[in-house]
């Protein structure tokens, strides 16, 4: 089940107690072009994840979801999918493309990953270009 409302820093640190990026506090999220009419009720969804297996653009990887019919997810649907998969980060970076938050002069979008023995909610950066074995998190487009 998602609710769609971006969880306060000591609520994030709550329910990861592990690490949560210190960026988070005051991030603001913006939906990009292919999530804005997103539907914000609470509502369950089904996530598949996109893999390629190369290192691409962030334009690369947007442009292959929108190609096979999905939509990135919201940070919102990021959380709630970790919550209910909570083992799924310690296999692979699972990334949240559909919302990005202006911090300090660049641009972020929500992962979650594992850091040795810590399981981790962080905003990596989206300037660069993406690695091999991250996971896109994704749902049908109608979703």
């Amino acid at each position: 089940m998602v609710v769609y409302a971006i969880p306060l820093m000591g609520d994030l640190n709550r329910r990861f107690p592990s690490r949560v990026s210190p960026a988070y506090d005051g991030a603001v999220f913006k939906p990009i072009k292919a999530c804005e009419e997103i539907s914000r009720e609470t509502r369950e969804i089904e996530f598949e994840y996109v893999v390629l297996d190369r290192i691409v653009s962030h334009g690369e990887v947007l442009a292959e979801i929108d190609s096979r019919g999905f939509r990135p997810v919201l940070p919102e649907e990021l959380i709630s999918f970790a919550e209910k998969y909570p083992d799924e980060q310690w296999k692979y970076p699972i990334v949240a493309l559909g919302s990005e938050a202006s911090v300090n002069g660049g641009y972020r979008v929500a992962c979650l990953w594992r850091d040795g023995n810590r399981r981790c909610l962080d905003l990596p950066w989206i300037g660069g270009r993406w690695r091999i074995g991250c996971r896109f998190l994704v749902v049908r487009k109608a979703a």
